[in-house]
Formats: C-alpha cells, sequence, structure tokens
C-alpha cells in the first residue's frame, strides 16, 4: 500500500498497441500504475478509447500519423 500522496509515472515502448492494447493496460492496471506514456502506438490518426480492467476504467488517448509508422500515446 502506498502513503501519502504519492504518484506513480510509467513509460514503455510497445512496439504496436494494434491486438494487444488491453494486455498493456493490464500490465500497467496490476502495477498500479496513475498515468503512463506509450512510444510507437502505431495507430492512424488520434482519439481515445476506454478500458475496463478488474473494476477500473482507463482511457487511453493517441496521436498518430496516417502511414502507421510511429505514433504515442498516454493512460
Amino acid at each position: 500500500m502506498r502513503k501519502g500522496w504519492g504518484f506513480q509515472v510509467s513509460t514503455w515502448n510497445v512496439d504496436s498497441l494494434t491486438g494487444r492494447a488491453g494486455e498493456v493496460v493490464e500490465a500497467w492496471s496490476d502495477r498500479k500504475v496513475d498515468m503512463a506514456c506509450v512510444q510507437e502506438t502505431r495507430w492512424k490518426g488520434s482519439s481515445c478509447k476506454f478500458y475496463e480492467t478488474k473494476g477500473q476504467r482507463h482511457k487511453l488517448f493517441w496521436m498518430g500519423d496516417e502511414e502507421r509508422s510511429d505514433g504515442v500515446g498516454y493512460l
């Protein structure tokens, strides 16, 4: 159990969220990460999506280019 006003931030080079975004969100939830930043999402455009895991709701924002070659996001 964390004490005080701790805030846990994580970064992760995911090398594509396609087909594994739920798995990534669950890993962050297990590690009790408050905010996570991802590199190389490889998703087109920009938007957000909700994920639910273990009774918690998470919101993933991302921004990519039109060619799916890179992109970043945060949860």
